[in-house]
């Protein structure tokens, strides 16, 4: 009986390319906010200190993300943006030649310190583990308040106005994903371990050099005397902040998105219940939120530990994104997921029918191989006898991998030999469900990916 109930499964990968990101997932494009109107020669010099501290998010991040537990936002879903938590750090970048901080910066150094003065650490959280708590508004980030209520604001040291800062920001969609923090010297690190409905987030601004003073402040007017003294101290400053130069941050998905779709491939699909689907994928990582050497944050997250099979959800039908802020998921309801044939079906091509979207997007951690189970379950109806129908049960094995795809969607690692699936961009698996035909397996990559097309690999892998 097995044999004659099979789905086929048609999978086609696709990048879904952001208009101003290629690692990027879509979502909502934070507009700039309008600049600070600074008279750069009156009181503009740097004399006005204990400037408030502005973060700004870059308008190329796109940001899709929620809070407790279900990363993607849907695009345009703008209010959920606002009510996501991200997490702000901010340390002295560099020793001076002279002076009382001649010694390296440390990232033990804490803002609740009053003998510091904010000199060493200008921003962290409430909690020492973690970063100055803050919400998204107009491109900004905001800080909150100890009780999380309210704005709050945060100012430079009216002491050291040519102390520069480095600023990271992080984003971790779900704080119970933190197994350990280890705030070191040179660096804070988080043990994560993740469900697959998390989306993990993480982004600093770079060093004012000339290049990034024109091309992120091209709408700041400087003085020469002033942009050397700017380049002079090197990074954002309550004498930059005087100016009107803020650290403009551009957050970085560090996951893979994967989403699944099932298009109905024949009248035998109809009555066809999707009762799940599994990723076996590793689920433990260390994230690095802040370093002394901004490039530790480049290598994105370390995975650790073995793999484990994660299992796609579904969005918690209980609770309204818009005014919650986060998305709740709860296990996949088979008759939520049902195929549905329809005669008029039968005249289109596959991918012009209407799709199931399946659960909500899984977030895995980069790897080159993905293991994924589908199961689905047929109602055996006994004509001779009707109350001997029953439910029959069966799952199919299918193994992506990263070589097989078009190298224009994934990464190349030269040292390892081995091609990764790209982090920060969205995969989407589409099935077709055909019923009663045989197993049979296709990759080919959407439209969006402009890379062309992938017919029955020797290597694919399936497993009925």
């Amino acid at each position: 009986m097995k044999q004659l109930h099979h789905i086929i499964a048609i999978l086609l990968m696709a990048c879904l390319a952001s208009a101003c990101s290629d690692s990027s997932y879509p979502g909502i494009e934070y507009v700039y906010p309008p600049a600070v109107e600074v008279n750069n020669t009156e009181g503009g010099d740097g004399s006005d200190l204990g400037q408030p501290v502005r973060v700004l998010v870059s308008n190329n991040s796109f940001i899709s993300t929620t809070t407790k537990g279900m990363g993607p936002f849907d695009e345009g879903v703008k209010n959920r943006y606002e009510k996501s938590r991200f997490y702000v750090f901010a340390f002295r970048d560099r020793p001076d030649d002279q002076g009382p901080f001649t010694y390296e910066p440390k990232l033990t150094y804490t803002s609740i310190d009053a003998t510091d003065t904010k000199a060493n650490c200008l921003i962290d959280g409430y909690d020492y583990n973690f970063g100055m708590p803050t919400h998204l508004k107009t491109g900004e980030f905001k800080m909150l308040n100890r009780s999380l209520t309210s704005d709050t604001t945060l100012t430079y040291s009216k002491r050291y106005s040519d102390i520069g800062y480095n600023f990271f920001a992080y984003h971790l969609d779900d704080d119970s994903v933190v197994q350990s923090v280890q705030r070191q010297d040179q660096r804070i690190v988080c043990d994560l371990k993740i469900d697959g409905t998390q989306d993990i987030m993480v982004g600093y601004a770079p060093r004012l050099t000339p290049q990034v003073l024109d091309t992120r402040y091209m709408g700041v007017a400087l003085t020469e005397e002033q942009r050397n003294k700017v380049l002079n101290i090197g990074n954002y400053s309550s004498y930059a902040s005087a100016l009107g130069i803020h650290p403009i941050v551009n957050m970085n998905h560090l996951l893979t998105r994967l989403r699944f779709t099932a298009y109905p491939g024949h009248p035998s699909c109809d009555g066809v219940k999707i009762t799940g689907v599994e990723v076996e994928a590793h689920n433990q990582a260390r994230f690095t939120v802040a370093a002394t050497n901004l490039n530790e944050l480049e290598a994105g997250l370390q995975v650790q530990g073995g793999k484990t099979k994660l299992q796609l959800r579904q969005q918690q039908k209980t609770t309204d994104p818009k005014q919650t802020g986060f998305t709740p998921t709860e296990p996949l309801n088979p008759d939520d997921h049902v195929m549905v044939w329809d005669p008029a079906d039968a005249t289109k091509e596959l991918y012009d029918r209407t799709p199931k979207v399946l659960g909500c997007d899984m977030l895995v951690l980069r790897d080159s191989v993905y293991t994924m189970t589908l199961h689905y379950a047929l109602e055996i109806k006994n004509l001779l006898d009707p109350t001997q129908d029953h439910v029959e049960n069966f799952t199919s094995t299918f193994t992506l991998k990263a070589r097989d795809l078009n190298e224009s969607i994934v990464d190349y690692n030269p040292f390892l030999d081995t091609y990764f699936f790209r982090t920060g961009q969205v995969y989407n698996i589409r099935l077709g469900i055909y019923g009663l035909d045989g197993v049979n397996a296709d990759v080919d990559i959407d439209p969006w990916g402009n890379g062309g097309t992938i017919d029955n690999p020797d290597d694919w892998e399936w497993e009925p």
